[in-house]
């Protein structure tokens, strides 16, 4: 007698699955640097200085994957407030480690504004996650939402639009409260008018 066949994710949850992905803070990252790169730059030469912000990004996919292999996390998002010290810490060392570089390299660049927003930003989350898991979907995306809109782009607000989406599918895939997805929009948001304005 054959075993059953496993049940079939429900669409609705393949979607959220999906916008979750394209959401993700990596890809998020990578939009704004190169969007913002190739606005300053007036050309295609501003994108791969652009890209090397975006450099954090490799250990941090390094320590997900070790973490998820090893058991320590139920899955790359770190979804528990437990799992969140240690993605910080990589996290902000890894924003230091290429701010130094990027100040060493190019010290009048415009991408160091955004390379210390990014590390106020995980830092900010860093330091309110002994009461509360910041969705870092939602402050990612209203950090690219809010830098790349007020250059104005398109895609700033594209991303804009995209935000009740984004907190839909995290909200879905049960990763995060109601409070959880707000407060990583006002973070974004707040670190995006810096980067802007300050």
């Amino acid at each position: 007698m054959n075993a059953p066949a496993p049940a079939r994710e429900p669409a609705v949850m393949r979607f959220a699955r999906w916008v979750s992905i394209l959401g993700h803070p990596f890809v998020m990252a990578v939009v704004m640097a190169v969007v913002a790169g190739l606005h300053f730059s007036d050309g295609m030469g501003g994108a791969p200085t652009a890209l090397l912000t975006t450099l954090p990004i490799l250990p941090v996919a390094w320590l997900m994957r070790r973490q998820v292999r090893a058991g320590a996390w139920e899955h790359v998002d770190a979804s528990r407030r437990s799992e969140r010290p240690v993605l910080y810490l990589v996290a902000t060392v890894s924003f230091a480690v290429v701010l130094f570089g990027l100040w060493w390299w190019q010290p009048q660049s415009y991408l160091l504004r955004g390379v210390v927003g990014g590390l106020a930003l995980v830092l900010a989350c860093a330091l309110v996650n002994r009461w509360i898991k910041v969705s870092l979907h939602m402050a990612f995306a209203a950090l690219a939402a809010t830098v790349l809109s007020l250059l104005p782009s398109v895609v700033g607000f594209v991303l804009l639009a995209a935000l009740p989406l984004i907190a839909w599918s995290r909200l879905r895939l049960a990763r995060h409260t109601g409070v959880e997805v707000v407060l990583g929009v006002v973070l974004g948001a707040v670190a995006g008018l810096a980067i802007r304005f300050a």
